[in-house]
């Protein structure tokens, strides 16, 4: 399959934490499946799985962590077909030579709305493995049957396992865009997102501690994008497709705090159109409003299906369309 026929692949990336990746990355998925109403897969690559449990019906195992839930069409596979998946499907499922089964999550298409939301889920353990499989730290703990072999692969393996599966010629004929969700750790799982991604945002709440973070943000997408426009390292990179860095975007963003706008002001002086343009940052009630937080989940399933009166969806709403057109718009001119 040709590059250009490649769907997009969204990264909302930090190396710090706590700056409201997760919600933002399940806000865009929800905005895109119920707004736009497009085919959505999201790939979980971060051992925490707290975007995962938000979807799906995560297991807490006393030994082995956070684990997937069993698939609910495992019962529908024949004998011979469940020789080549795991009950448990996961993306570490891939890396070992298994098929992968996405799960269905509540958003599902019908006769009268399009649009879904698919999830591909990670396990706590599986990524801890080839976290530490990179470092060369033995991890002393038990290895289930169905992740062993993540402890001998490769570092570059690892790296590029996540750009492999998504060029899958089956996969973009299934889905209209694709989101990964990374932890902030850099590493294998790190980069192997980058190496993935096509388009990257960056969140980062406008306090002195996240500011610092950007620079090496930026360093680290300049060395992916250099990896799909350097004649040389272009011909061992899986995707030759450019990658976009949509912008570093504000979160938690509160106008009265003197400290919120001071720096602001020398991040966009800093790093000019590296940020959103002013207006678009992310306010403090998205947080609580948020798809993630259960105090509208009585009513609504997500977040936009709250009316666009409601003050926090009518604030935010723009930036998820900037988000939007930035990742399809280029996708439809490439």
């Amino acid at each position: 399959m040709a590059d250009t026929n490649l769907v997009p692949v969204v990264l909302f990336i930090n190396n710090k934490g706590g700056v409201g990746k997760t919600t933002i990355t399940q806000l865009f998925a929800e905005y895109a499946c119920v707004k736009k109403e497009q085919r959505v897969l999201i790939i979980g690559f971060d051992g925490q799985m707290n975007l995962e449990e938000a979807y799906i019906d995560v297991v807490n195992d006393p030994d082995l962590g956070k684990i997937p839930p069993i698939h609910p069409e495992w019962d529908e596979l024949t004998e011979e077909e469940k020789g080549d998946f795991n009950a448990r499907s996961s993306i570490t499922d891939w890396l070992l030579n298994k098929l992968v089964m996405p799960y269905p999550t509540a958003f599902v298409e019908t006769e009268k709305k399009k649009g879904l939301i698919d999830i591909i889920p990670c396990s706590d353990l599986g990524m801890e493995l080839m976290l530490n499989r990179s470092t060369g730290i033995p991890l002393q703990k038990h290895i289930p049957e169905s992740i062993r072999g993540l402890d001998r692969l490769s570092t570059e393996q690892i790296c590029s396992s996540l750009a492999a599966f998504c060029v899958l010629e089956e996969v973009n004929e299934d889905y209209d865009v694709i989101i990964l969700d990374v932890g902030p750790t850099k590493g294998p799982l790190f980069t192997a997102a980058l190496r993935a991604a096509t388009h990257v945002i960056t969140p980062f709440n406008p306090e002195n501690k996240s500011l610092t973070s950007l620079t090496g943000m930026l360093s680290a997408f300049k060395k992916a994008q250099l990896e799909r426009v350097d004649e040389e390292l272009k011909a061992h990179s899986i995707r030759k497709d450019p990658i976009h860095f949509v912008g570093c975007l504000a979160n938690e963003y509160k106008a009265n705090n003197n400290i919120h706008k001071e720096n602001l002001i020398e991040a966009r002086k800093t790093l000019g159109n590296l940020v959103f343009p002013e207006g678009l940052e992310l306010k403090n009630q998205i947080a609580i409003l948020s798809t993630t937080n259960p105090i509208d989940s009585r009513r609504y399933k997500s977040y936009w299906m709250m009316p666009s009166s409601n003050t926090s969806v009518k604030a935010s709403e723009p930036i998820f369309e900037y988000i939007y057109d930035k990742v399809m718009g280029e996708q439809t001119n490439a």
